[in-house]
């Protein structure tokens, strides 16, 4: 397949996720994410919390504060106080898929000179989404309906 639209287009098919199957992939996107920290020379132990995009990212980022005990803060992506953040965290979503969250997230951190390092981690990220950086437990064209999320 060769043009995004083709992609989003396969997108229209729902795909529902029954809890142990979120579970597994929350599972995986950890990990995913462990390992890209250690690939990066660095540690788990440098992270100074896990900041979890409502509503969606909170699932995994509660699980991510549990493993890592680190402490979890939960923003509104319309609305940031950068003052409640620490300076190294990881930001947690469910689906990054235009990356238009992360797009205002980043804009209220530049517009408030709120100087950060962070990962991002999603339980599912679209191949089409202009984040590469993000790490996720899959990556799937279909559109993902999560346990928690209304049918």
């Amino acid at each position: 397949m060769n043009s995004t639209s083709e992609e989003r287009s396969l997108s229209t098919k729902k795909e529902y996720w029954n809890e142990r199957h979120a579970d597994h992939v929350i599972r995986r996107t950890i990990l995913t994410t462990i390992n890209q920290i250690e690939n990066d020379n660095d540690s788990i132990e440098n992270i100074d919390a896990i900041v979890a995009v409502a509503n969606g990212g909170i699932p995994l980022g509660k699980q991510m504060a549990s493993w890592f005990n680190l402490p979890l803060i939960i923003v509104n992506p319309n609305n940031i106080d950068t003052n409640i953040l620490p300076h190294y965290f990881i930001i947690t979503e469910d689906v990054v898929d235009s990356g238009e969250t992360l797009n205002l997230i980043y804009k209220q951190f530049r517009e408030s000179g709120f100087e950060f390092e962070c990962y991002i981690a999603s339980i599912v990220k679209k191949p089409w989404n202009p984040h590469k950086e993000v790490i996720s437990g899959i990556i799937s064209n279909k559109w993902i309906v999560l346990p928690w999320e209304e049918k």
